[in-house]
């Protein structure tokens, strides 16, 4: 889940526990970066709801979540 409140982003989600997860961002859907988010390095996840949020650089923005088993 993913929404939006004021001038960040904000992501909701559970993942099983032992899994890494990273978002990354493009602008263009091709070229993908890490985004650059405090709490954005990898931290393994536990089996409860995980929120996540930062400042948006500007309103044309993809993400996408990479979630790696720990």
């Amino acid at each position: 889940n993913s929404t939006t409140s004021g001038s960040n982003a904000v992501f909701n989600f559970t993942l099983p526990a032992n899994r890494l997860f990273q978002i990354e961002t493009s602008s263009d859907l091709l070229n993908w970066q890490l985004w650059n988010a405090p709490g954005n390095n990898g931290l393994p996840s536990t089996d409860t709801q995980t929120t996540f949020q930062s400042p948006l650089s500007d309103l044309t923005r993809f993400f996408r979540v990479i979630v790696r088993e720990e």
